[in-house]
């Protein structure tokens, strides 16, 4: 990303404008030059206007000619009358174009006939250089941001975006708006605020308003809506849906941007406002590099309705799972569970009753297992955990608690009783034995208690030999074999 380069000339302070007459001697202008250190001076008439412009180039080339009448030859027979000039407005690249086409190291700035600057070669040097050095730094803190914010999982995202991103900017007030909680589309709209003023609507309706593809706004004077809640300062908007694509259907109204407001940054000089700039659209670029991993996560890793693992995890996990028991020769186990008589729920009730009854059954679960058990809805009404460390007996123990849990706190729809049927299988120690190879014998076990009458435990484990049964005497295998 280049450094842009519009920062105006304006911004730079020359420590004043010095000024002489077209009267005053060549004597008198090389003695300011000497004394301020400058090599130029402004030469203006009675009122203030730009008549001409002398140089250390100008006496140097004029020294031979009025060395003996130093003191007496006037400034206006060695100054340059015809004077190229610049605006307020103009930038530094304006400015570097200017003095190289016109072969001049310094240019006065014009607002209108009166003089308010002078900028040298030099000045634009320095600021380039400092421009450079500040948008490094800028750079280097960002970096260190990206490395915090290479997380999958969207709420530690979202915390790290609250936290890291309104300190680097030293913002007073910020707001973070998620359409949607970084993508899940589990609860809606999340909005977290620090000192935010403005209420939950008008945030929405700037969401509704902002254009993703713009990435980054920066405004002096916040808006109208803002400054009627007392918000004040230079304002600074990261659109967070930029790099992640949202089309919405035809016919239908825009979707609502994600994006994070931070107010209350002072009134930055506009050299520091473009290093602003820049260091925004480097954290809107991580930040929406970020959350679109995020959203893909979620899509492939977490249950949009339960917010539990998907059963992409599951798959995952039971690879690693295996392969760690393979190594340290310690047990795992798969509890397989689901609701008895879901379809009723849902044939009586309808289907948002049923996802409800999930959504309580996905909250029990999570509170009763343990906190590095791998909890998953398959689909449907099926639930897996996967538990490290535990072999037939414990996981059967805790599989026959949450199935007596739900039987005794959880209602469906009406007040109806909800119980499940649950299958339990653990690893048998064989390499051969791999984690999906537990997991269907679990659900071999599941489909078993359903046929015995539902809301009941049945664990399945293939039993493995201690050794291997001696081998027959040849006699005994002949006489068999002759039978």
């Amino acid at each position: 990303m280049a450094i842009s380069k519009t920062s105006r000339i304006s911004s730079v302070d020359p420590e004043g404008v010095l000024t002489l007459s077209a009267d005053d001697s060549v004597a008198e202008a090389s003695r300011r030059m000497r004394d301020h250190q400058v090599g130029s001076l402004v030469v203006t008439d009675e009122s203030g206007r730009l008549v001409g412009m002398i140089t250390e180039r100008d006496l140097m080339n004029g020294a031979h000619a009025v060395s003996a009448q130093w003191e007496q030859t006037p400034v206006s027979e060695l100054m340059t009358a015809e004077v190229v000039s610049v605006g307020p407005e103009a930038s530094a690249e304006d400015v570097s174009r200017v003095m190289a086409s016109h072969r001049v190291r310094h240019l006065p700035i014009l607002d209108g006939e009166r003089v308010v600057g002078i900028v040298s070669a030099r000045d634009i040097l320095a600021r380039q250089l400092q421009v450079a050095q500040a948008s490094k730094t800028a750079a280097e803190m960002v970096a260190l941001l990206g490395k915090g914010l290479r997380r999958l999982d969207p709420d530690e995202l979202v915390e790290m975006i609250r936290t890291k991103v309104p300190e680097m900017f030293q913002a007073q007030r910020w707001a973070l708006y998620l359409a949607d909680e970084a993508g899940g589309g589990a609860g809606g709209p999340g909005i977290h605020r620090n000192e935010c003023p403005c209420g939950d609507d008008a945030l929405a309706m700037a969401a509704s308003e902002a254009d993703a593809t713009e990435g980054v706004t920066i405004r002096e004077d916040p808006p109208q809506a803002c400054r009627d809640a007392g918000c004040d300062g230079c304002r600074a908007v990261i659109a967070l849906d930029a790099a992640v694509p949202r089309p919405a259907a035809e016919g239908a109204p825009a979707p609502e941007s994600s994006y994070l407001c931070m107010c209350g940054l002072g009134a930055p000089t506009h050299d520091a406002r473009e290093v602003l700039r820049y260091k925004l659209e480097l954290v809107a670029d991580i930040l929406g590099m970020n959350l679109l991993n995020a959203r893909l996560y979620q899509a492939a890793y977490r249950d949009p309705l339960t917010d539990l693992c998907a059963r992409r995890a599951v798959e995952e996990a039971l690879l690693a799972e295996h392969a760690r028991a393979l190594q340290h020769h310690r047990p795992f186990s798969a509890i397989v569970l689901d609701v008895d008589g879901f379809k009723a729920v849902n044939d009586a009730h309808g289907h948002r009753a049923g996802d409800q009854l999930l959504k309580e059954l996905g909250r029990m679960l999570r509170a009763a297992v343990r906190t590095y058990d791998l909890l998953a809805r398959d689909g449907g009404d099926e639930f897996t955990v996967l538990m490290p460390e535990v072999g037939l007996s414990r996981a059967r123990d805790m599989a026959e608690r949450l199935r007596h849990s739900v039987e005794e706190r959880l209602a469906g729809p009406g007040q109806d009783p909800v119980t499940v049927s649950v299958g339990v299988a653990s690893w048998t120690g064989e390499s051969e034995d791999t984690g999906p190879a537990v997991v269907r014998r679990a659900h071999a076990a599941l489909y078993e208690a359903k046929r015995n009458g539902r809301n009941r435990v049945i664990s399945s484990l293939v039993p493995v030999p201690e050794e291997a049964p001696p081998a027959a005497p040849p006699a005994a295998a002949a006489a068999t074999a002759g039978e």
